[in-house]
Parts: structure tokens; sequence; C-alpha cells
């Protein structure tokens, strides 16, 4: 197939390791047609060190408005059919595009596809794959249809509430299916887990189809000063985006229930993720997000420990 995909990249302050993002995207087996980097207003000396790429990528920068908007603004500065997307401090593996070349070949009408990835960086973890964190069986379970690695998913919006194998740095889809979903919601700009509303919102498109490669093509960067290093507030900021979309009645009536429940469930997972990681702050926070019917003993004495540190 003759695809075009266009890579969109937004950073911020990576002047450190967006050439070797950048490096990673025009190495591919199967290029992009294009290399859309959008800088998000860096204070540091990021135009310096991608001057060296001249006319490879196309640069612009705008005034810092944050994750989400930063990443729609690169989105909409593309012009090829198919939307990749990177963040500035994650790496494709060599065949990324050419595997999910093989993907849509495989599912042609797919027009919302990802892929497994795993981890590089001071914080990543040996051998990590996306995949083997979910639950058992997960998989076979919501697999329309797998053609050797491939798989196209059933209900993606349920399978990916129990589990989401689809982060920014591994999706592609069809920029036809962004402008009827609306685009990236700037409202979410600057929360944590922001990309929790796009997917989400893709997802409930009637006529999405997504597909995704088992296969890890993909690395995302584990570093200390990693905003997704934060677990325990991006896991907040799932179910706070999750419930939003309760609020403004974006869910359809058949979900409700089951979203209610994922929202309870992620907000008791923050809460002892915060404790562990020792913020808190944020323990005694999360405490109150969570109705006090649904606290159980232990979160009473996490929550009186709290107290006392």
């Amino acid at each position: 197939m003759d695809i075009k995909y266009s890579a969109a990249v937004h950073t911020y302050n990576r002047a450190n390791v967006i050439c070797e993002t950048i490096d990673a995207i025009l190495a591919q087996s199967y290029p992009p047609s294009e290399v859309v980097v959008l800088d998000d207003g860096s204070t540091d000396n990021t135009l310096e060190a991608i001057h060296k790429y001249g006319d490879k990528i196309r640069y612009e920068r705008i005034s810092n408005v944050g994750c989400g908007a930063a990443r729609k603004a690169a989105v909409e500065r593309c012009h090829h059919e198919w939307i990749a997307l990177c963040d500035s401090d994650d790496i494709w593996h060599p065949d990324h595009l050419k595997r999910r070349t093989a993907l849509i070949e495989a599912f042609p009408k797919a027009n919302y596809t990802f892929s497994n990835f795993g981890s590089i960086g001071a914080c990543a973890k040996p051998g990590y794959n996306r995949l083997a964190e979910a639950p058992e069986g997960w998989l076979q379970k919501v697999a329309q249809e797998m053609i050797g690695d491939y798989v196209q998913i059933n209900k993606p919006y349920l399978a990916f509430l129990e589990f989401n194998p689809a982060f920014p740095s591994g999706i592609v889809f069809r920029i036809d299916v962004y402008r009827r979903m609306g685009g990236i919601n700037t409202k979410y700009s600057r929360n944590n887990a922001e990309d929790t509303d796009f997917t989400r919102r893709f997802l409930l498109l009637p006529d999405v189809v997504v597909a995704g490669d088992t296969q890890v093509t993909w690395s995302y960067r584990r570093e200390a000063d990693n905003m997704s290093l934060d677990q325990h507030r991006n896991i907040m900021g799932k179910a706070r985006i999750l419930e939003d979309h309760l609020h403004n009645r974006i869910i359809p009536d058949e979900y409700k229930q089951k979203v209610s429940e994922e929202i309870l469930k992620t907000k008791k997972r923050a809460f002892d993720q915060a404790f562990y990681a020792k913020a808190y702050d944020d323990v005694r926070q999360f405490f109150k997000d969570i109705p006090a019917g649904n606290r159980n003993m232990h979160m009473y004495l996490r929550y009186f420990a709290s107290l006392f540190r």
C-alpha cells in the first residue's frame, strides 16, 4: 500500500533528547512523507539542537499552550491522510511505520491504530512490554479478529476501559476520522493524562475501526523528570476526565455503569499509588475524592497515617 504518513511531534524543553527522537523517525524503513515538529515555547536550546535537520523537518514555534494544545497544533499542521503521533522524548523502532502499513493492509477498514511498546531511559523497566500488563486473557477476549501479530478490537471503548494499550507515541489515525471526532480538546491541555479525553472520544465514534500491532514497535521514555512518572496523578487525571465525560453526557447510556465503576476503581488505585509514593498531600486529597460509602478500613488507616507525615 502507498500510505503517506505525517509524523506529528510536539516538544517542550527536550533539547537533550529530541534529536534521538527525530533521528529514529527519519531512519524508518518506511519513512514518513513529512515530519512536523511543533515547539511549545521551549526555553532551552531546542532550536539550536534541531537546526541541523534543515528541510528534512517542518519546524514551528508557538507560545506555550500545554501538552494537549501543542499536540493539536502539530496534528493540524500536517498534510497527509495518516497522522503518526510521537512525543519528543520517545523512540520509534526502525520498522514502526513499516509494520503499521502491514497492519493497515491486514485490516484496511482500520482508522485508529496502535502498537505495543517497551521503555527506555534511566527509570526504564528492563524487558517492559505494555501488553504483558493486560489482565489475563484480555487480548483474546477483545479480539474481533487476529491476523498474525495484528488484531482488530471488538467494542473498543469497553476494551480500552478495562485496559488501555494505546499511548500517544504509538497511535496512528486517519485525519478525516480525527476531524469527525472533533479534534483534541484544549480544555485538558495541561491536565495529567490529558490524552484520556482524546482517546476515549475517538473510541466512541460509531464508525471507528481499531486495530493494533501486538509486537513492540516503539519505546516510552522514563526519566526522573518525566511527567509520566507522576503515576498517581496520571491515574487520578484519567478518573477525573472520565468523570467529566459522564457529567457532560459524552458517555452513551449503555456504558455509564461500567464507566462509573471504572472511575471508582481508578480513584482507589490513585490513592494507593500516592501512598506508596509517599505523596501524602495527594493521599489526603484523593481520599476526599472517594465517596465515603466506598472507603474501606485500609483507606482510613492510610489517610490517618498521612496526617502525621
